[in-house]
């Protein structure tokens, strides 16, 4: 295996990882319309609590799955890109 296939390979496992919890698949489905959401809608959508869905989020994040848009003292949540 080649030096770039264990890196797409690697960066698809992270992104695949962070699917893999239903509160993780909520949110990204309530998000897949393109419409920026706040982290408490999302927490209720996905049915957890507020202080879970920062842990997720943030999981999220770290995976490139989403990016956050800070306006005021909100911060939106959005898929990261077209290629996710």
């Amino acid at each position: 295996m080649t030096m770039i296939e264990r890196s797409a390979q690697s960066g698809f496992s992270k992104i695949t990882q962070a699917l893999a919890d239903p509160a993780r698949e909520a949110i990204v489905s309530a998000l897949a319309g393109g419409k920026a959401m706040p982290a408490g809608e999302l927490a209720s959508i996905a049915g957890i609590s507020p202080q879970s869905a920062s842990a997720h989020l943030q999981r999220l994040v770290d995976a490139g799955v989403l990016s956050v848009l800070p306006q005021g003292r909100f911060r939106y949540y959005a898929i990261a890109d077209d290629e996710v």
